[in-house]
């Protein structure tokens, strides 16, 4: 299956300006989604060619290149046709140069996000990637045009590390973005660190990194960028990951223990809260916002085999199965397309 993937790095609406220095800090979960979605579709099947509107402001435009073609919107016209277009945010001016006979896939990465009208008409499908994301975009889009496929990360680029024997003092990565919206979360948690004397390293760029680096910054490690391809290295440095989203995942992954805490702190990761937690995409949306069970949930977490946050990562977060329920819905999407041209030429 041939597919155009279209990305608006140029003007990035999904954060309205926020997070410049030449596309470095703008959207790292969308990146890493964007690199692991490349790197599992190649291996599984699906030729790719990744067109990008304002490639100096695209970071990982080096790193994916092994993985599909990359062309700027420019050329993307005298490409032969694909048989999907996927859009990844893009402005209304790249929708009007998308090829209006192929079925067009929208990846809806911020749950409410508002579609322009066009966008909507023009769409098959929006695939949403969690239940609360369907449940806003079908007040405003036909459901009949939404899909619900679960994110995960390219399990290939993580390999678990083996079990670390028991520290006195255990270092600690918390790893978030530092939303306005999360400060609660974000300041009890960083509390909590230094109230423990833990060895915590905090990572994460936004609104509230000088805040956060100017209290917490004598106590830890304050660090407001790794690339996404350096994650897989940077984590593992570490005894326990404190995160959200993704970085949950790619804790999982590497078999490292995860504690859930962004929007709200919902504690550690276990099979038996990873659905609710799914929902909202990993953020912790709707726990109670004070983390005052996080010494005990770092020693509960420590005792868990890596075995079984690597096992976690392959039943809920593998990106290969999130490229083959794609894969399902295109296939569908073709098929609907194909039986429509034929009923018109007809």
């Amino acid at each position: 299956m041939k597919i155009r993937y279209y990305i608006s790095a140029r003007e990035n609406i999904l954060y309205k300006g926020e997070f410049l220095s030449d596309g470095r800090y703008k959207s790292f979960g969308q990146h890493s989604f964007i690199y692991d979605f490349l790197i599992s579709a190649a291996r599984n099947g699906l030729y790719v060619d990744l067109i990008v509107d304002g490639m100096k402001n695209f970071p990982i435009l080096k790193i994916v290149q092994p993985y599909c073609n990359i062309y700027s919107l420019a050329k993307a016209a005298y490409l032969p046709e694909p048989d999907i277009v996927v859009a990844d945010v893009v402005d209304e001016e790249t929708i009007s140069l998308i090829p209006e006979t192929c079925p067009l896939v929208c990846i809806v990465h911020d749950a409410g996000y508002v579609y322009d009208q066009c966008l909507i008409e023009r769409a098959s499908s929006f695939i949403c990637m969690t239940e609360t994301a369907f449940a806003f975009q079908s007040r405003r889009i036909d459901p009949s045009k939404l899909c619900l496929i679960h994110q995960g990360v390219d399990l290939s680029r993580f390999r678990p590390v083996k079990d670390q024997p028991e520290r006195a003092n255990p270092s600690v990565l918390y790893y978030s973005r530092m939303n306005i919206e999360k400060r609660t979360t974000i300041f009890s948690v960083l509390d909590n660190l230094r109230n423990g004397g833990y060895n915590f390293t905090v990572l994460g760029d936004g609104k509230l990194f000088w805040e956060v680096s100017d209290m917490f910054g004598d106590d830890g490690v304050v660090l407001n960028h790794v690339p996404c391809h350096s994650i897989p290295q940077f984590i593992t440095r570490f005894d326990v990951i404190i995160s959200s989203g993704r970085g949950v995942m790619e804790a999982c992954a590497a078999g490292k223990p995860a504690i859930c805490a962004g929007l709200g702190y919902a504690g550690m990761v276990t099979e038996q809260n990873v659905c609710d937690l799914l929902r909202r995409n990993l953020t912790g949306f709707g726990f109670d916002k004070e983390a005052t069970t996080l010494d005990r949930d770092i020693d509960l977490a420590m005792t868990v085999d890596s075995t079984a946050w690597r096992r976690l990562a392959e039943l809920h977060f593998d990106m290969d199965s999130f490229v083959h329920s794609f894969t399902r819905e295109a296939a569908r999407l073709l098929e609907l397309n194909n039986s429509y041209s034929y009923t018109v030429k007809l």
